[in-house]
């Protein structure tokens, strides 16, 4: 079984999210890709997060019709810290048949890459998707010589052709450049606060969601 996993705070799900997942799909051919929402990652604390509740029912409608599209709460459901080597060893435990699975991450976390807890095993225990807008310069330098040899870049390359591992026997970093909808989840707040229209931004049933709960609209805090 190929499996991806797209972990994330998802707060909320938007195009720009949609977009990376079907090209992914796309490209890789997953059996199944997997949407880990977050619970309040390290470099957020302080903001206020919507409740993992709504996220992951943003997320279920996002993903309706979808069949190939599946919601994992593993992270929600335990206490913190989460760490992305252990939410892929859970993954591992829960599904063992799709080992190594693919784990998708933008370009930002792959240039703080050597700041995670225990990056080195995390990049044994998982294949590795790094999506970045096209023409953003993705750098191989702060990573050790014996992780550069496992990158495969794929930048360019017609998303029809199925990857080859660099590496048979072990993992794999692929770059690629399938993250092209500059949408931010910033901006979808905003603009959800001033109650401005969030169709083209968001999925047209989370942006129903969004107005038929008041998430992130001042009125909530009335």
């Amino acid at each position: 079984m190929r499996l991806g996993v797209y972990g994330g705070t998802f707060d909320p799900v938007h195009n720009g999210h949609i977009a990376v997942a079907e090209r992914v799909m796309a490209r890789f051919r997953f059996d199944e890709l997997r949407f880990v929402p977050a619970t309040v990652p390290p470099h957020k604390r302080g903001r206020e997060i919507a409740h993992a509740g709504h996220r992951v029912a943003m997320l279920a409608l996002a993903a309706q019709g979808r069949s190939d599209w599946t919601i994992s709460t593993v992270e929600i459901d335990c206490e913190p810290p989460h760490y992305s080597v252990d939410t892929v060893a859970k993954l591992h435990e829960h599904t063992p048949s799709a080992a190594p699975l693919y784990f998708i991450i933008g370009a930002d976390s792959f240039e703080d890459l050597p700041q995670w807890r225990e990056y080195l095993r995390l990049i044994e225990s998982c294949h590795i998707i790094v999506t970045a807008r096209p023409g953003y310069r993705l750098d191989t330098a702060h990573l050790p010589e014996a992780v550069r040899r496992k990158v495969v870049d794929l930048r360019g390359a017609e998303v029809g052709d199925v990857p080859v591992h660099a590496a048979p026997e072990g993992t794999t970093i692929y770059l690629t450049d399938d993250a092209f909808v500059d949408v931010s989840a910033t901006d979808v707040r905003e603009r959800a606060r001033n109650g401005d229209e969030l169709d083209g931004l968001v999925p047209h049933a989370v942006a129903e969601y969004l107005t038929k709960q008041e998430l992130y609209s001042t009125k909530a805090d009335e």
